[in-house]
């Protein structure tokens, strides 16, 4: 799991309080679904993509596709169905994505069924609430809450 994806890992685990699985495998070519949150509370299932680009990377319709093909393949379903093939809570496909490569992309998301969410606001939520903790076993959280 990349550093990303360790950061939404811990802002999904504390601020909506999933319950995690990470580096779940599927396919030939060894793709993974990031991170399958589950949240009794709310009886959802959580399929979520982390993409942050810096820079000036733009997507382009090619990433688009991609993003898009990887949500919806057989395969994916099928890694997915074998962990909660038996759950009657809700899905919801979840990308978390960094700003300058979004772009002007979001609308197409969400008309392909997926929730959008920006990295920014991943983090201003984690610092809001690293701020709120005296100590944290997390490393993602120690080192906000040591920053602030």
């Amino acid at each position: 799991m990349d550093v990303n994806e360790q950061i939404v890992a811990a802002w999904a685990e504390k601020s909506k309080s999933l319950f995690l699985i990470t580096e779940l495998y599927f396919g030939k070519r060894h793709n993974d679904v990031d991170l399958l949150g589950v949240s009794l509370i709310n009886q959802e299932i959580w399929d979520i993509e982390v993409k942050v680009r810096t820079g000036s990377t733009n997507m382009c319709e090619k990433d688009f596709k991609t993003i898009i093909d990887n949500f919806y393949s057989a395969d994916r379903e099928a890694a997915i169905k074998m962990l909660i093939s038996s759950s009657s809570f809700s899905r919801k496909k979840v990308l978390v994505i960094s700003d300058s490569y979004l772009g002007s992309w979001e609308n197409k998301f969400k008309e392909k069924g997926l929730e959008v969410i920006r990295f920014d606001i991943v983090m201003q939520d984690l610092r809001e609430f690293a701020k709120g903790e005296s100590k944290s076993m997390n490393p993602i959280i120690q080192t906000l809450r040591l920053s602030t």
